[in-house]
């Protein structure tokens, strides 16, 4: 109870929710997700990491759609296989498919993380990234793009346009460290370092349109 009422009180000054990274797996992290699932549901809320193996204990996708919540999922394949019961090899095989189920099952938006990440919503709209590379597959890096899309979420950007810009933000966060880095020994401190820097591109390149 003293877990839950620290999110009631914090709530209210949050601009957006992120649940899952670090938690760790078993009986009372499924319980807690449980009890504050309705509770985030006022909020735009990432789902991630141990989060996704808690919701698949409580019933999986169509559980979540039972919140009426305004959630964002950000599986990779092997979490995605976990909430859906269906295998990574199939899933790598029709990605987008994937994802837009995913999305109508859970009534969220999804993203599924992997080589060109498709970002998903209910009603069938889908973005395939091209931004980044294999070079950003490295431990922590997923929990950056959570950061990442919450943050603009917080800042007022509709949940899609929180996901999909947020994941093309995360890829050209990538390619500077890539520029800075080389391709091997990447990790997910050198992307959060490059996002200063991959914004400003992007806003760039969004002056330039505008003008």
């Amino acid at each position: 109870q003293e877990c839950i009422d620290l999110v009631w009180r914090n709530l209210e000054k949050a601009g957006a929710v992120v649940i899952g990274p670090g938690w760790g797996r078993g009986d009372f992290q499924t319980g807690f997700l449980k009890e504050i699932l309705p509770v985030v549901s006022k909020k735009i809320c990432v789902v991630d990491a141990d989060a996704l193996f808690a919701l698949k204990q409580l019933g999986g996708l169509s559980y979540l759609a039972g919140i009426q919540g305004n959630f964002i999922l950000t599986p990779h394949p092997g979490e995605m296989s976990v909430l859906t019961g269906v295998s990574v090899e199939e899933i790598e095989r029709d990605r987008p498919g994937c994802a837009r189920e995913a999305a109508r099952q859970s009534s969220s938006i999804v993203c599924l993380k992997g080589a060109g990440t498709c970002t998903a919503g209910p009603s069938g709209k889908l973005f395939v990234n091209t931004s980044g590379g294999p070079y950003m597959a490295t431990a922590g890096s997923g929990d950056v793009l959570t950061g990442v899309i919450a943050a603009l979420a917080a800042q007022g950007l509709p949940s899609y346009s929180s996901a999909w810009l947020g994941v093309f933000w995360h890829g050209l966060a990538g390619e500077a460290a890539l520029r800075r880095k080389g391709s091997h020994g990447i990790l997910a401190g050198d992307i959060t370092e490059c996002l200063p820097e991959a914004r400003a591109l992007i806003e760039q390149q969004f002056d330039r349109f505008q003008k």
